[in-house]
């Protein structure tokens, strides 16, 4: 018995120093489990704001923060996002306000085509500058105003150059234009003065005139639309013209002809036809 006591005692003599580092792990490790976990906490978040180049929009970005606490910021539906309406048909004439014309052509004029009383000599006369009641010559115009849909209004002045005198007119109109695709009808009317006189183009204040009055006018014509603000166009238009003319002292009457000491009326017409450029803005 006692040989068998001191073989065991030295058993666990041996054994012990070995068994010493797992029990130490073992204890380490159940010490681990037991202690609650410590953690740093997570960084602040912070807040940057980015501008887009493009669309000029800006966007706000969260960098860092604890991700189960950020703010989830839900997308709109697509059919809720503002779109741009996008009109391919359109071509640009929305934005048709301001026009200006200008046009050149040829013309024709009698003075006394409907009515005279003592305008000018019916058979003619020997008195110097009242021989001249019709004529064939060039003439050109220009017209300036604004338009809202298919109705324009604006201002018009001509001047034609007939062998002898000259005819010029300058008063406003109302058009009246069919925006159809590419090639727009128009019709205008308009009323003003007119004038008949020799124009002096070297200096005006020598030009001789005599003979005015008033005007009504009506035209018909195309445009064509080579872009949205710049037209080629053709017409045909109608002057209706009562003039007066002055009497004047300085002239003696031949005997049996016409007598310019007294003034005179007449009603007329001028016609022409012409070709025009327009731009609009």
């Amino acid at each position: 018995m006692r040989s068998s006591f001191f073989a065991l005692v030295l058993l666990a003599m041996v054994l012990l120093p070995s068994l010493d580092p797992a029990i130490a792990e073992a204890q380490q490790a159940g010490t681990t489990t037991s202690a609650p976990a410590t953690t740093s906490p997570p960084p602040p978040a912070r807040t940057e704001h980015a501008r887009s180049e493009t669309s000029g929009s800006t966007a706000t970005i969260t960098r860092g923060g604890d991700p189960t606490t950020a703010p989830v910021r839900e997308r709109a539906p697509a059919e809720a996002e503002e779109e741009l309406p996008v009109n391919e048909e359109d071509d640009g004439r929305k934005a048709d306000f301001i026009w200006l014309e200008v046009e050149g052509g040829v013309s024709y004029v009698d003075l006394i085509a409907f009515q005279q009383d003592n305008f000018s000599a019916p058979d003619g006369t020997t008195v110097d500058g009242f021989e001249e009641v019709t004529g064939v010559g060039p003439m050109v115009g220009v017209g300036l105003g604004f338009r809202i849909f298919f109705l324009a209004l604006g201002a018009r002045a001509t001047l034609a150059s007939y062998p002898g005198f000259e005819i010029g007119t300058v008063g406003g109109e109302v058009q009246f234009r069919l925006p159809t695709p590419i090639i727009e009808p128009w019709i205008r009317v308009g009323a003003g003065y007119a004038w008949m006189g020799s124009a002096n183009y070297e200096d005006a204040r020598e030009s001789d005139t005599t003979v005015y009055g008033w005007m009504l006018n009506g035209a018909v014509g195309l445009d064509f639309f080579i872009t949205w603000w710049l037209t080629l166009g053709i017409g045909g238009g109608l002057d209706v013209l009562n003039m007066t003319r002055q009497p004047i002292n300085s002239l003696e009457c031949p005997p049996n002809e016409f007598c310019p000491t007294e003034d005179g009326d007449a009603i007329g017409a001028q016609g022409r036809g012409f070709v025009q450029v327009g731009l609009h803005f």
